[in-house]
């Protein structure tokens, strides 16, 4: 599979993904106590990703190497696997405190609160850290190897970074507006997956400095370079927000004072 068909196909299914998220009857429908939508996210999608970005990786590892390789083939393949068996871990992991909360929603115990904090606050981050860096992974991996197609269009890969970023953001958006107001996720738990794209963006940005790669040069380099400044940008708009409200310092203000305490 060519790069360009990689993430094109990849787009789509994220396109796919968000209009079957808002599909009410596939939340509300259930087999083995799990939701249509869940059985979709963890069976189904999963089921059509892995042997795709699997078939990927071995025709990338085919092709000559460059002279622009910064990590070995090796180690960048066995990250990308972990990161996607991470990933998977996080889908399971929210397809089971999701049915559990159904039953523990509005119980106050420390049951329910553990719960709460693997359904939404640790799966979400698993999931999408583990994206972000197995993207990242694929791209460095294409960056090792010379090229078997032609310079990519510029503004079909401006396109189809957008496409992916936004993609990425209304499933972020979707993680804060889930369910009731006292039980939805926070952008604030968010911390170790905007940081895990501050990472991916600032290596990527120094690797193409470092070897002065053209961004028309691989088919996967711009789009993944655009859909995370998407949601590096986002991370700065949320800080600033956060900032112009004073919660920010407030919060800061709280921690400073309970170190004080305890000395």
């Amino acid at each position: 599979m060519r790069g360009s068909s990689f993430i094109t196909v990849i787009g789509v299914l994220c396109l796919v993904m968000i209009m079957l998220y808002r599909v009410k009857a596939l939340h509300t429908k259930k087999i083995w106590h799990l939701s249509i939508q869940q059985i979709i996210f963890l069976v189904l999608i999963p089921g059509i990703v892995f042997p795709m970005i699997f078939s990927y990786l071995q025709a990338m590892l085919r092709l000559p190497k460059s002279d622009t390789a910064f990590f070995p083939d090796s180690f960048l393949v066995s990250t990308i696997l972990l990161s996607l068996m991470y990933s998977y871990g996080g889908i399971a992991i929210h397809a089971v405190t999701k049915m559990l909360s159904g039953y523990l929603k509005n119980k106050n115990t420390e049951i329910a609160e553990i719960n709460k904090f693997f359904h939404l606050n640790f799966s979400h981050n698993l999931v999408y850290s583990g994206i972000i860096i197995s993207s990242l992974g694929i791209t460095l991996l294409e960056i090792n190897h010379v090229p078997n197609t032609g310079i990519t269009n510029l503004g079909w890969g401006i396109f189809r970074g957008i496409i992916l970023g936004l993609s990425f953001a209304i499933f972020i958006y979707y993680y804060t507006r889930a369910s009731s107001n006292s039980y939805r996720g926070k952008w604030s738990d968010l911390k170790l997956f905007f940081g895990t794209v501050w990472i991916g963006f600032s290596l990527l940005l120094y690797i193409v400095e470092k070897f002065d790669i053209g961004f028309t040069e691989y088919q996967l380099l711009l789009p993944m370079l655009l859909s995370f400044s998407v949601m590096a940008g986002l991370s700065l708009i949320l800080v600033i927000k956060k900032l112009k409200n004073g919660s920010f310092s407030i919060n800061l203000k709280k921690k400073i004072s309970k170190i004080i305490k305890l000395d």
